[in-house]
């Protein structure tokens, strides 16, 4: 018999062994929330797409555009919970064909073909047992020049 063959078989089952349990272990770490950390959710849900809405709102409101923007797509969506949540959301905006004093609904307004999109990141910093939401910082740059 042997022995040499089994013992190597025996250790090379003990590595592959330790790598299967390493490798577990490091998706079971990346899956939990780290406490205080970011946590993604899904971009569509309803509480990203109410705070998405809000955070465009608002930007629309600081904006010196004379047009409306609009939401096209949200792409990322996470939380921080801290003294409140924090929300950092991702989307695209485009310019709507509704002149911001124009008293149009945004729902009736259409995206322009072909008109500018951007980019937005916006971080929302939310304390709803004070009544408290603000928008703490956001970044717009164009896309598709």
């Amino acid at each position: 018999m042997n022995t040499k063959f089994f013992k190597g078989r025996a250790a090379l089952a003990a590595v592959c062994g330790a790598v299967l349990v390493a490798t577990v272990g490091m998706a079971q770490a990346q899956a939990d929330p780290v406490p205080g950390g970011w946590t993604t959710a899904d971009p569509n849900s309803p509480t990203a797409q109410e705070v998405t809405h809000w955070a465009a709102t608002q930007l629309n409101e600081m904006s010196n555009s004379a047009y409306v923007n609009t939401v096209t797509r949200r792409v990322e969506f996470q939380s921080q919970v801290v003294a409140g949540i924090v929300y950092r959301t991702e989307f695209v905006w485009a310019r709507t064909n509704c002149l911001k004093n124009s008293g149009t609904p945004e729902e009736e307004c259409s995206v322009i073909p072909g008109g500018p999109q951007e980019l937005c990141t916006a971080k929302v910093y939310d304390r709803p047992w004070e009544g408290s939401r603000e928008l703490t910082e956001f970044e717009c740059n164009r896309i598709g020049d």
